[in-house]
């Protein structure tokens, strides 16, 4: 009954005598497995697996049993099996000592058919390899495609920056504008495409600098502005008067969940209005009392969230599913903005009333940044403007003149703003869109007027929008009120102001002179891009500096013999020879001689992580990663112009 019980297993059982060296007992699922009748078995002598194994393989076998019969023990082993041409497959066998019968040790084995499970190992490995190999290619590529496409987008941002500066009338400006804030998005986007490996192993890597929350904010309306007005869709934003104008965080963060919350809301609305509102959040806890939380809600008056899908959403958001978003209807910008936000410390959430639209609603954390009052500050702040706007419109213009520190009063209609001006004075009156006066200079005597107006509503009016100075184009931004506010205020009637204020002296705006003197530093350009040099040479100019330029490395060393230089701006892929290699043999030549200069600093593209330790390595003294604009250039030339011994070891802006 045994033995018939036995016979019924699907592994094969077998018996081994080392005395006899024979297997006195197989099951018949052995016998299968071994392709041999019953008496061969019988009649083999030898070792159980030699049935399966090759020459080859049988000496390694052969001295695993022999330490097994000298101390005997438990033992398993697997062996690929390849007979007769056909497939191979995997056994493995288990071996075990019964105990002693008069000087007759028996082995019970166990044989296992594997081929599936070895098979699905040596899958998964070649997978892993295949994956791996992957990842490496697609790094590669990435980092490839960063400094291709990071090479002219330093020219476009340098460039239209450098053209910011210059004398331009309002609609070559506001164009420029765009193009430099388009190509910086372009940058944080490309940034975003080189950290996805980051992401994938949470990663990633957040470099907090102090900035300008408005100028931030205007450039995530730039972007989506057009597309708004294509579909007919009212985009403003405005920032409560209690939010400190300049706060320190991770701004291309900050502003890439921004632009993808205000994509997702014009995408799923059809018609009306989309509003981000940036105001101080109480009621989320803070490490410090430099510290403060600012909340940015993005409402739309869109289709709204199915129920389902809402509920998913703030599963994710909670923590609770992590898997919830990726089943919504939403898209993938919003969990990649859920990720930066907790990321930067912060939270998310949701509110959706479907058919009536969505509020998208994050606070992160950040610290008050420091920001000197500008030059025209006192000046505004005896200022009084009348506006004539109502809605959202009110809202982010009323907004954008009290960051200017001028006083503000709101009319929704224009007569309501005449009967005012009656018994009290005003230095400008601003018309929100809409309300435009072209048949008239001004429609309130005596008083200057702005115009602010749609880019829609010009078509028709183009030959009156023409022939007024005082003009601006939605997306209104502070830079551009400022200056024309500046001009209004300075070309005011003094005898006029005289009559009506008790302070009748206005101070004209003093505009920028020549560049400062700076101090005396020979700079050498290091850069084979045509576009890049003509770039740099100007920005450095702007600043107060002539350069000398070369292409490679090679040219660098040439320059260096003939020449002291106090800085080198060293681009680090170049032909012949590259910045890392020059900066190496520059170093040496350095310690050799115990010299100071030059200080190298590296300008380039290659942003993997890593580069900064090798340039450290090379013996640079700082890393600026393209696209680089003239504030960083001119801080860096600063920081490299004190004293030796109180500069800093190691300089570093991205």
């Amino acid at each position: 009954m045994l033995l018939m019980g036995l016979n019924t297993f699907p592994e094969g059982l077998f018996l081994w005598s080392t005395k006899s060296r024979r297997i006195t007992f197989a099951n018949d699922a052995f016998v299968s497995m071994s392709n041999r009748t019953r008496k061969e078995i019988e009649e083999h002598q030898g070792d159980p697996v030699d049935f399966w194994i090759g020459e080859n393989a049988k000496g390694e076998v052969r001295s695993s049993l022999k330490e097994m019969f000298n101390n005997p023990k438990n033992f398993s082993f697997d062996f690929e099996v390849k007979s007769n041409g056909k497939d191979s497959k995997w056994l493995s066998v288990h071996m075990a000592p019964t105990g002693e019968k008069e000087d007759n040790h028996y082995y019970f084995g166990v044989l296992a058919d594997i081929t599936f499970r070895k098979t699905s190992e040596i899958e998964l490995q070649k997978s892993q390899l295949e994956a791996l190999t992957a990842k490496e290619a697609k790094d590669s590529f990435l980092a490839n495609m960063s400094h291709e496409i990071r090479t002219p987008l330093n020219a476009i941002c340098a460039s239209s920056e450098l053209i910011l500066e210059s004398v331009q009338d309002g609609e070559q400006k506001e164009l420029t504008h765009l193009i430099n804030s388009s190509s910086h998005t372009l940058l944080a986007l490309v940034n975003d495409i080189l950290d996805y490996s980051k992401m994938e192993k949470n990663n990633m890597e957040f470099t907090s600098s102090c900035f300008e929350l408005r100028n931030c904010m205007e450039s995530c309306i730039d972007l989506l502005y057009i597309k708004a007005a294509q579909r007919k869709l009212q985009l403003s934003f405005h920032i409560d008067q209690s939010v400190p104008s300049h706060i320190v965080t991770e701004d291309g963060r900050l502003r890439q969940i921004v632009t993808n919350l205000l994509s997702n809301a014009v995408n799923f609305t059809q018609t009306g209005e989309i509003e981000l509102s940036i105001s101080l959040d109480n009621e989320f806890q803070v490490k410090n009392e430099n510290s403060v939380a600012i909340k940015f809600s993005i409402r739309d008056t869109g289709m709204g969230i199915k129920e389902r899908n809402l509920s998913r959403i703030t599963q994710h958001f909670e923590g609770r599913n992590e898997k919830a978003l990726k089943k919504s209807e939403v898209g993938l910008g919003l969990r990649i903005s859920h990720d930066h936000v907790v990321a930067l410390n912060g939270k998310i959430e949701v509110e959706s009333v479907l058919g009536e639209g969505s509020v998208f609603a994050f606070t992160i954390p950040v610290v008050k940044g420091n920001s000197s009052k500008r030059s025209f500050s006192s000046v505004f702040e005896s200022k009084s403007i009348c506006l004539v706007a109502s809605g959202s419109n009110e809202r982010m213009i009323r907004s954008l003149l009290l960051s200017l520190h001028t006083g503000v009063t709101s009319f929704e209609t224009l007569e309501e703003a005449k009967k005012s001006s009656q018994n009290t004075y005003y230095d400008v009156l601003v018309l929100g869109p809409g309300l435009h006066q072209f048949e008239e200079d001004n429609p309130i005597v005596g008083l200057s007027t702005i115009h602010t107006v749609k880019r829609s509503d010009i078509g028709e009016h183009s030959a009156s929008f023409a022939s007024h100075k005082n003009i601006l184009t939605f997306p209104l931004h502070a830079d551009s009120f400022t200056q024309l506010l500046e001009r209004l205020f300075s070309n005011q009637d003094s005898q006029i102001a005289e009559k009506r204020r008790r302070s009748s002296t206005v101070e004209p705006f003093a505009m920028p002179g020549s560049p400062s003197p700076k101090p005396s530093l020979s700079i050498l350009i290091a850069e084979d891009n045509k576009f890049n040099q003509r770039v740099l040479i100007k920005i450095l100019q702007t600043i107060g500096y002539n350069p000398d330029v070369v292409e490679n490395g090679l040219e660098v060393l040439e320059a260096l013999e003939k020449q002291e230089y106090d800085v080198i701006l060293m681009d680090l892929q170049m032909p012949k020879m590259d910045g890392l290699e020059a900066s190496r043999i520059i170093s040496e030549k350095k310690k050799k001689v115990s010299a100071l200069k030059p200080s190298i600093v590296a300008i380039t593209a290659d942003v993997l992580h890593g580069i900064e330790d090798e340039c450290r390595q090379c013996g640079m003294q700082g890393y600026l990663a393209k696209p680089v604009k003239k504030q960083q250039i001119a801080e860096v030339l600063e920081r490299l112009s004190v004293p030796i011994e109180s500069r800093e070891k190691w300089i570093v802006l991205r």
